[in-house]
């Protein structure tokens, strides 16, 4: 390990969130019928997988390594006693960045060399704790009131040095960035201020399973409605009852339809759905629906792979994702692509907690139809870890330092269908999910 300690430029590419919703679509059931399933796993001839999604396991193998070790890392410092340890990031695939208030301490030192040995480890000191963001920015929309409406979104810097938010220019902007700059006492914040006139929220997006057990990444479909995809298994804490998670906006469309979930051929997948959508405090855009008659088809598996692949991974662990590691997408209508993190413990608007993520190859592969679909990070052993679930359109930091929103164009990848893709996507944070929800992703 080669530790240097300094201020580091990160360089990150920063991302937004339009919601990638379940897609709406008039095809046939049979334009469905060649998609990733657990019984079928034919790849149609006519479809050839882009480059991204040939090279998606070369690019995850050449990432694990550093995310391991900074994960590892991260969980060591947090319980070492280093009370100025904020938090770890990774730049450029490369290198391991400690966020701290002040330089190591001679027991963190020695874990640092013990637990990241293979990588450049560099130090760069933040302006708060991460833990103290985080208390904050989870009661910031509460702390808005009638204003909530006006916040776009809300974020740490990259490097920790103060507090990103974008607010409406709209009637109750004073009020609104008084009501932040209180709340936010002790922490310098940026305003970035948004346009009323032309503004809309971010675009919502969303494989199918023909058997049992349930996977994630399987398209939620039926000829007469909307799309989306299922994300991970999860115990729920009450009972034990298994239960799949996907993306709450698919609730009005999908669930509504019989209070049932159905594959392409029509089978019954799930029960009426349970969710969390609270107009008082943050947003979590998840929910979670069962088998009927109680039974616990869900697997703890989810394809990976291209859209049409049958390859599938056992799952390891559940936890947050660190700034700047790789993550793999696997929405059920694009497929897998290798994503970046571009901004962490993140409000889209009043949405939140989750994080961005930035397309590696700076191509549209995730959008309409891959809602509600896994994000993970790949292991060196073949498994994964869950990181989040799939919202919807993201948003990238402009050279003023803005955030704003990405363009949606035609996909790159994926289903051959007419859908909507961006090269930047908002994901919910797991952890956030399983606390709302009252669900336990691990073990599985």
């Amino acid at each position: 390990m080669k530790t240097s300690i300094g201020r580091l430029s990160l360089g990150i590419v920063s991302v937004g969130c339009v919601l990638l919703l379940g897609i709406t679509t008039s095809a046939s059931a049979d334009e469905f019928s060649q998609g990733r399933t657990l019984a079928f796993g034919d790849v149609p001839p006519e479809y050839k997988p882009t480059a991204n999604e040939l090279n998606l396991e070369a690019v995850e193998e050449s990432t694990v390594k550093i995310s391991e070790q900074a994960h590892a890392l991260d969980d060591a410092l947090r319980v070492s006693g280093w009370r100025d340890f904020s938090s770890v990031s990774i730049n450029d695939g490369k290198t391991i960045v400690i966020h701290a208030m002040d330089v190591p301490t001679e027991k963190a030192q020695k874990i640092i060399a013990e637990t990241a040995p293979d990588f450049e480890v560099t130090y760069q000191r933040s302006k708060f704790l991460m833990d103290d963001y985080n208390e904050q920015v989870d009661s910031l929309v509460a702390a808005l009131g009638k204003n909530k409406s006006l916040l776009v979104s809300a974020g740490p810097a990259e490097d920790e040095s103060q507090v990103e938010v974008a607010l409406l220019d709209a009637r109750g902007l004073e009020e609104a960035k008084a009501a932040v700059i209180e709340h936010f006492a002790g922490f310098h914040v940026r305003f970035q201020i948004v346009p009323e006139k032309g503004y809309k929220e971010l675009t919502p997006f969303g494989w199918r399973s023909d058997d049992t057990p349930y996977a994630g990444g399987v398209q939620i479909y039926h000829p007469s409605i909307n799309g989306c995809s299922t994300g991970f298994s999860a115990n729920r804490k009450s009972d034990g009852a298994r239960v799949m998670i996907t993306a709450w906006h698919c609730n009005g469309t999908l669930f509504n339809y019989t209070n049932r979930i159905w594959s392409h051929d029509s089978k019954t997948i799930g029960g009426a759905p349970s969710g969390f959508m609270s107009p008082s405090t943050n947003d979590v855009d998840a929910m979670y629906f069962s088998r009927p008659n109680g039974s616990s088809s869900f697997g703890s598996i989810i394809y990976v792979g291209s859209w049409t692949s049958s390859n599938t991974k056992l799952r390891k662990n559940a936890g947050n994702p660190i700034l700047g590691e790789t993550l793999t997408s696997g929405g059920a209508y694009s497929g897998g692509s290798t994503q970046t993190v571009t901004r962490i413990n993140t409000l889209s608007g009043t949405i939140g907690r989750g994080f961005m993520l930035h397309d590696n190859g700076n191509e549209r592969t995730v959008g309409r139809g891959d809602s509600g679909g896994p994000v993970h990070r790949s292991y060196s052993d073949g498994t994964y870890g869950a990181r989040g679930i799939v919202r919807g359109q993201g948003e990238y930091k402009n050279a003023s330092g803005d955030w704003v929103p990405s363009t949606l164009g035609a996909c790159s990848q994926g289903i051959e269908i007419t859908r909507e893709c961006s090269r930047d996507s908002f994901n919910m944070n797991i952890e956030t999910i399983e606390t709302k929800l009252g669900v336990t992703v691990y073990p599985s």
